[in-house]
């Protein structure tokens, strides 16, 4: 009998494709898909599922053999968070960045020519030249801060760009909460899943995620995962998607959607997605949900806005106080410092305890280079036998800083601050209650908040921060 390679029958382009692992395949699949999305639905529902769906089902990347030792065999991770412009720079997020800003040259160039450049547009513009001159400042490959640049605008750029062409009114953006709320509701019965079995489906589709087992263990049952980066990263998935279904039900949307006879109520959208965000027990996030939904409830209460800023101060007050009481009666920073590790400790979050104690290791590596940089993800430290790429349980602004410098951190984080500040004026300005807007502002603000704990940003969500730039920035109707 005639054996035959295999190799042999499978035609030239098809064989050179076998090297490549399925999550590289995946990735780079997407690409033709958005254009797909983008020719059959148009640019608007195209760009919101292309983002949406990319980041419900796409690999994080192509995870090096290395990275998976370290993780599982002495807890350092060489993976990075997708926000920061890392090797390998082919990764989901880039991915449907690449597919989306094709789609809009190719069936959506006439928003293009539309577009009108802003004053607020020059904070992203900054954030991803940095990279270049990072890299020059440091003598390093000006390849590399250029390859860097290239990832932060197809990561961070192509979303904004879509928001502010296709979001920039109160009706786009009630769409858009719309479908992160369906898209919760599609990741819901995963999650609970993982919620019984811990992760599973990354495991089971792409292979080993090397943050599978970071955080995993709560007080009741387990964080999921499903295809996010880290668990911290499925808990804003979880809060953004409840909080957009609260906004809608308070804003008075029946139905979240209809197809045919078939309609989702609103009421029980929010309520399931809330109840999901609670049972994954991500901390932080839950947090963070309850500021958004205090919002809610202060506007269905129609309490006084005077009532509520005199609460907010009032708070702060007693939270100064009481840190100065703290530090006073623990005999100065340093003993408080230990007491507050001690504390956390008993209570077993240590992963707080460890926060500290990177956030102390990092300043005094920021400072050796505070304007530009290291300009390489791994410039600083975690253990005196090894360095860290960027662990995505770090606080972006932190891990930027040190990267790229402060001016990029500060730069980024005003890509996400000013929309929200700007809206929240127009808002009050007008006089006028609006849900859609008022949502997106929340959905971003949460998750900007959750930038100064994590790296692990959701790039879907400056579609959010595009839209609110366009829409303060407008004519008033």
């Amino acid at each position: 009998m005639l054996a035959v390679h295999p190799a042999s029958i499978v035609p030239s382009w098809i064989e050179h494709l076998l090297p490549m692992s399925l999550a590289a395949l995946v990735l780079a699949a997407w690409i033709p898909i958005s254009l797909c999305l983008y020719g059959k639905l148009g640019p608007t529902r195209g760009a919101l599922i292309s983002l949406l769906a990319g980041w419900i089902l796409l690999p994080n990347e192509a995870y090096p053999v290395e990275a998976l030792e370290l993780a599982t065999s002495q807890n350092r991770f060489v993976v990075h968070s997708l926000a920061l412009a890392a090797d390998p720079l082919w990764n989901k997020a880039s991915a449907i960045g690449l597919g989306c800003l094709l789609g809009i040259v190719l069936f959506d160039a006439e928003s293009l020519r539309r577009l009108r450049f802003l004053a607020l547009d020059g904070a992203f513009l900054l954030f991803a030249a940095i990279p270049i001159l990072s890299a020059w400042s440091n003598g390093l490959p000006i390849a590399g801060g250029l390859a860097q640049a290239r990832h932060l605008i197809l990561a961070w750029g192509v979303p904004y760009l879509v928001g502010r062409t296709r979001f920039a009114s109160p009706e786009a953006l009630l769409e858009m909460e719309k479908a992160w709320a369906i898209a919760g509701l599609v990741t819901a019965p995963a999650a609970l899943l993982e919620f019984a079995t811990g992760p599973v489906f990354y495991d089971w589709v792409y292979g080993q995620n090397p943050y599978r087992a970071d955080g995993i263990s709560r007080t009741l049952g387990h964080r999921p995962l499903l295809f996010m980066e880290q668990g911290n990263q499925w808990g804003m998935w979880a809060a953004s998607t409840a909080l957009a279904a609260a906004w809608l039900w308070a804003g008075g949307e029946r139905d979240l959607a209809r197809v045919g006879q078939l309609r989702i109520p609103t009421r029980r959208a929010a309520i399931i997605l809330v109840v999901v965000a609670i049972l994954g027990q991500s901390h932080s996030s839950l947090g963070w949900l309850a500021c958004g939904l205090a919002w809610i409830a202060a506007i269905r209460l129609r309490i006084p806005k005077r009532a509520i800023r005199a609460a907010i101060a009032a708070g702060a007050v007693l939270v100064v106080l009481a840190a100065a009481i703290l530090v006073v009666r623990s005999g100065g920073p340093g003993a408080l410092r230990n007491n507050v590790r001690g504390f956390f400790v008993g209570l077993g979050k240590t992963s707080f305890t460890w926060r500290l104690a990177r956030v102390a290791e990092h300043l005094e590596a920021i400072r050796e280079r505070p304007i530009l940089g290291h300009g390489l993800a791994d410039w600083s430290p975690m253990t005196p036998d090894g360095r860290f790429i960027a662990p995505v349980s770090i606080a972006y602004p932190l891990m930027e800083a040190g990267f790229h410098g402060v001016i990029a951190a500060l730069a980024s984080m005003a890509v996400l601050a000013a929309p929200i500040v700007l809206a929240a004026r127009r808002l009050a300005r007008s006089g006028r209650a609006n849900a859609a807007v008022a949502a997106a502002v929340a959905i971003l603000a949460i998750n900007l908040a959750d930038l100064f704990l994590n790296s692990c940003l959701l790039p879907p969500i400056l579609v959010a921060a595009g839209g609110l730039t366009a829409w303060s920035t407008s004519e008033p109707e």
